[in-house]
């Protein structure tokens, strides 16, 4: 059986929510997947995460831990969950925000700016799929033209359908940014674990 099992966290106002729900109705297109999100009562600054379980037979509940990804975009979910990841999982990290290194050796850790190179598009809110975009180009679990061609039209609609390009291209960054770094070898950089370095 094929099992994928994300962990996304952070606050409110970040994405974390919609982030989930990108990958889950993408995944549903071709496999089974669930998701369960758990956040603060306040809108903005409160705590935010959900999981995301991806697998190509039935899927039961309750959502195991040992998680395989966990996307974190703040220091306070970093050091809440980087325990939940299995042994070689996959840590991602908004190290616009996160500046300490993760503790545990024996995970891959991905440090990507995901707020910087949001703004750099000119919109800080689409953080969250910068980091969909870096996460996809690091495990390919989800088909991306479904994301871009079904999905995000599908979620965005009226009002919200002027945002689909932006988000496009937030995505196609985080793509870009680990094709461009992920073995890219500098004093700076921070991607621990399994030999590999990311600036």
């Amino acid at each position: 059986m094929t099992l994928e099992k994300i962990l996304i966290a952070g606050f409110g106002g970040q994405g974390v929510l919609f982030l989930g729900r990108v990958i889950a109705e993408s995944a549903i297109q071709e496999q089974n997947a669930t998701l369960m999100t758990s956040y603060g009562p306040e809108s903005r600054g409160g705590t935010s995460n959900c999981h995301v379980t991806i697998s190509d037979e039935e899927i039961y509940p309750p959502i195991p831990n040992d998680q395989e990804g966990v996307i974190a975009f703040n220091p306070k979910s970093m050091d809440k969950f980087e325990h939940e990841l299995k042994k070689n999982g996959l840590l991602l990290y908004n190290s616009s925000l996160i500046k300490i290194k993760p503790k545990r050796t024996n995970i891959k850790a991905v440090a990507v700016p995901f707020t910087e190179i949001a703004k750099k598009l000119g919109d800080e809110q689409v953080l969250n799929m910068v980091a969909l975009g870096a996460y996809y180009e690091l495990k390919k679990t989800i088909n991306i033209d479904i994301v871009l061609n079904e999905t995000l039209p599908k979620l965005l609609t009226g009002d919200k359908a002027a945002y689909i390009q932006i988000n496009k291209e937030a995505i196609k960054a985080g793509i870009d940014y680990i094709k461009r770094n992920l073995f890219k070898q500098t004093e700076t950089s921070a991607f621990y674990g399994c030999g590999q370095l990311l600036a």
